[in-house]
């Protein structure tokens, strides 16, 4: 069952407003700034306002943003009035020899009209003011991204700077290391060379440093390893300590190619 409708009417002659009344329990008021009153209180679902009212008034019912639905009533003869009142804003209009058999329909389909493009206008607010919420997130969010991405170049920045730098220490302290005449090695736990330069290349008969890597003694003198493993008596002597040399020894050798930059 449909709710009534609070329905009021201005500028009605009293034959009309008494057939209005009849119709849709219309209530009349007895001017334009008392319906605007009541407009913007609430206390209105629809208007029905009589064509014959100047213009001037007419827009004034038209004004409010959230004004209920404003149908006129009008004869045939007002027409034109009629016209300019639809495309102003007006809902609807009823004809003045009809009032008792189409006023209830055509307030009421002005009222529910109303009320859905009421309805359409909240949703697009409410649909604005989401895409501003997720635009306002999305920016933020870009933003702290941007915040990390610059963080994680420079961490990266400083990170390749390091490996450079180390590099090419690397580079210079194995120019150093594969320069020197003595034997320079290092081994792991179960005796393999994990360092060697060229010196101890060319003793073990390798060709490179690199092809020592990974090996052991008994690689390259197994039977001198094995003999020394059943030998009882170890088969090495301290030497004895030299005296302090009053002399120095300078080595110049070149820094090769390929020192990353």
């Amino acid at each position: 069952m449909a709710v009534p409708l609070r329905i009021t009417t201005v500028g009605m002659s009293p034959t009309d407003a008494a057939a209005l009344r009849a119709a849709v329990g219309a209530s009349p008021r007895r001017d334009v700034a008392s319906v605007v009153a009541a407009e913007m209180s609430g206390a209105v679902d629809a208007v029905v306002a009589d064509a014959g009212l100047p213009e001037d008034e007419l827009r004034k019912l038209l004004a409010g943003a959230e004004a209920p639905p404003v149908v006129l009533l009008a004869g045939i003869d007002e027409g034109w009035i009629v016209a300019r009142m639809l495309r102003a804003g007006a809902f609807d209009w009823i004809d003045r020899s009809r009032v008792l058999e189409d006023a209830a329909r055509v307030v009421r389909r002005a009222f529910e009209r109303c009320e859905s493009e009421r309805r359409r206008r909240s949703a697009n607010v409410m649909l604005e003011q989401v895409a501003s919420e997720q635009a306002r997130l999305v920016q933020e969010g870009t933003n702290r991204w941007l915040k990390v991405r610059d963080a994680l170049d420079r961490e990266v920045a400083s990170h390749r700077r390091a490996q450079s730098q180390l590099a090419i220490e690397r580079t210079l302290l194995r120019t150093v290391v594969d320069n020197l005449p003595d034997l320079v090695y290092a081994k792991d736990l179960e005796s393999r060379f994990v360092l060697a330069n060229r010196a101890v290349a060319e003793l073990m008969g390798a060709e490179s440093p690199d092809d020592v890597a990974g090996r052991s003694d008994l690689d390259y003198y197994p039977a001198l390893v094995e003999r020394a493993a059943r030998s009882a008596h170890p088969s090495w002597e301290p030497a004895p300590r030299l005296a302090r040399l009053d002399a120095a020894l300078a080595i110049s050798l070149p820094v090769l190619d390929g020192i990353p930059p």
